[in-house]
């Protein structure tokens, strides 16, 4: 690996600190490159199997040979399709049945026809009861496999696959199987017309396999039909209503064309049904986020938390709703003492990232309680001044652009808390819109000089934050695309 090359950290806590190594230990769930703070918070308890980055050459050489060496183990196995063609060419030779004109025949050959004839049934049994069903099983096993990308090292064996696969496949009769396989072959190969065309050709004979039925949904949901694919997924949940598998893609197909409250009631379904499905309480939280619901989507990220306590995009999403929700109860005089007192008691509970989210608002919380803040807010005129300063930057020196942009972000933050506050509460306060769109600016101008410095999550994070303050700011979202086109 080129040692020149800079690889910062994906937390956005960890102030972008440079990759120091990275964990190839097989049950470790989190990213496996990492910085400093991430080899202390999240792989401490295996830090003998983690590496330094100057390793990976010599460590990576050792699974290159690995790979050949499974590259000759297939390529072994190749050969046994030689011997089945050799193993064809003999059945034909051996076994013709053909008689083409029996009266030009003698005697012996005629003996011989009939007996070949005989033969058959004895090498068809064979066929059937040994050679077939084991290259069946292999098929199936194999197109297992390449199914579960990303899922290798929780792969059934072969023999635990075979009993636990093809078993619970024996109340289907063999040809609705067979009829199954063919569609789902046809589906693997892109061939999504055909695919539904054979579904509705065996569901006439299949009435109740819910399987064809999704697998029509998901050949209309790849050809971007999307009635006709919520119209299949809804006809499986009637043949099954405990089918969470349908609910979700329908709730995918609403989330992805913007009716965020359909796709909520089906992802509701989903958890309902299986509970363990952390996929969904995930898309449930960033729901609930786009609905300025943070309270709800808090509660979802929690849940998934449970499942799962190293689930990455939980925990930051947990951290962005913390800080939205503070920014409202600190603007609660009421409430301002009692949540700074529930927070000191949560940070000893907390994870090491979630206290470094909670020990910045308490400080912040302590400083509106003991005095306000209006006594940093700039003037208009040393706004715009240093606005100009840090645009004159973005294009010779970025980091000095986000350095100044940094500074009045940091002065402002009681607007931002308001805005944020404002947004969440759905209630209007005063607004200086001058004012408003200045510091927008100053935000988008921080974006623009993480892209230029190629940090894209960190330009990711800010568009967010201004499409939430802004829903209708075209530069912004102009931005977005041009991050999702650079990560492409």
């Amino acid at each position: 690996m080129n040692s020149d090359i800079l690889l910062t950290c994906r937390f956005s806590l960890h102030n972008n600190k440079q990759i120091e190594g990275f964990c190839p230990f097989p049950q470790c769930n989190n990213f496996r490159l990492f910085c400093v703070n991430c080899l202390l918070d999240y792989h401490q308890d295996h830090t003998n199997e983690c590496k330094k980055l100057y390793e990976y050459p010599q460590w990576a050489e050792m699974f290159n040979q690995i790979h050949l060496e499974n590259i000759n183990k297939l390529e072994s196995i190749l050969e046994i399709f030689v011997i089945l063609k050799q193993f064809k060419a003999w059945y034909e030779t051996q076994y013709n049945p053909l008689i083409d004109n029996q009266e030009s025949l003698n005697v012996q050959m005629f003996e011989q026809k009939i007996t070949n004839m005989v033969n058959i049934k004895y090498i068809t049994n064979i066929i059937d009861q040994s050679i077939k069903p084991q290259i069946e099983k292999m098929k199936t096993y194999l197109e297992y496999i390449m199914n579960q990308t990303g899922k290798i090292k929780n792969l059934f064996s072969y023999d635990e696959f075979i009993q636990s696969h093809i078993q619970s496949q024996s109340s289907l009769s063999n040809r609705s199987q067979r009829n199954y396989e063919e569609t789902k072959s046809l589906y693997w190969a892109g061939k999504y017309q055909e695919c539904i065309n054979k579904c509705e050709a065996y569901q006439k004979f299949n009435i109740t396999d819910v399987r064809f039925s999704l697998m029509k949904g998901d050949s209309y949901l790849e050809l971007k039909n999307f009635e006709k694919a919520i119209e299949n997924y809804q006809i499986a949940i009637e043949m099954d209503d405990s089918c969470y598998y349908a609910y979700g893609k329908i709730g995918d197909i609403n989330l992805n064309t913007g009716n965020l409250q359909e796709a909520l009631k089906h992802y509701d379904e989903c958890t309902k049904i299986n509970n363990q499905q952390q996929e969904y309480y995930i898309k449930k939280a960033k729901i609930y986020q786009k609905l300025n619901q943070f309270k709800q989507g808090l509660e979802q990220v929690d849940h998934l938390l449970q499942l799962n306590s190293t689930h990455i995009e939980a925990l930051q999403m947990k951290g962005t709703q913390l800080n939205l929700n503070l920014a409202t109860l600190l603007l609660q005089l009421d409430q301002k003492k009692s949540w700074i007192d529930q927070s000191q008691q949560s940070l000893q509970f907390s994870t090491p990232h979630i206290q470094q989210f909670l020990q910045h608002q308490l400080k912040l919380g302590n400083q509106i309680l003991n005095g306000p803040l209006e006594g940093q807010i700039l003037s208009k005129e040393e706004i715009n001044f240093k606005y100009q300063q840090a645009y004159n930057q973005l294009e010779k020196n970025p980091k000095i652009t986000l350095q100044i942009c940094r500074e009045i972000v940091e002065k402002e933050k009681c607007w931002l808390i308001e805005r944020l506050v404002e947004m969440q509460m759905n209630r209007p306060m005063n607004r200086d819109m001058e004012r408003d769109k200045i510091n927008i600016q100053f935000l988008i101008l921080s974006g623009h000089a993480y892209k230029n410095l190629g940090i894209y999550q960190e330009v990711l994070n800010i568009c967010e934050i201004v499409k939430k303050i802004d829903p209708n700011n075209q530069e912004i979202e102009s931005l977005e695309q041009i991050i999702y086109t650079l990560i492409q």
